[in-house]
Parts: C-alpha cells; sequence; structure tokens
C-alpha cells in the first residue's frame, strides 16, 4: 500500500515520552500524523516507517485515510 497516499493515522504529533515506553500513543493535539508516502514522493518517503504531521484543517491531495473491518 505504500506509494498511492500518505495515510493518515489516530496518532497526533506530540513529544516523545522521557522514558521507555512500547508504542507511544499521542491521544489529542493539534497536529496529526500520517504515514507512507504518496505517488509524488521520493523513494526515502515510501517506508511505513516514514512519518508526517500536519493540522487538521487544511487539505492535502496526497492524504488519506484506509478502512478496517474487524470480522
Amino acid at each position: 500500500m505504500s506509494g498511492n497516499i500518505w495515510e493518515w493515522t489516530q496518532d497526533w504529533y506530540g513529544a516523545d515520552p522521557s522514558g521507555p515506553v512500547t508504542d507511544p500513543v499521542q491521544t489529542s493535539g493539534t497536529l496529526v500524523v500520517y504515514r507512507g508516502g504518496d505517488y509524488y514522493s521520493s523513494i526515502y518517503h515510501l517506508r511505513s516507517a516514514r512519518r508526517y504531521y500536519h493540522t487538521t484543517t487544511q487539505r492535502l491531495a496526497g492524504v488519506g485515510f484506509r478502512l478496517a473491518r474487524q470480522p
């Protein structure tokens, strides 16, 4: 799926915790995290580990989200 669009995640951008944490998640903020790169991205961005952030009020053509269904 990498390379189609930047994937909008549930995480909010914020400072990393000071101590050791497994899978840290921000629960609120003003900047949302997205990852994965889009069709205009360089090869450096085409990884699911590549994260970026942006405001939730501005629309971006290369950002979307993935619908998931639990059985």
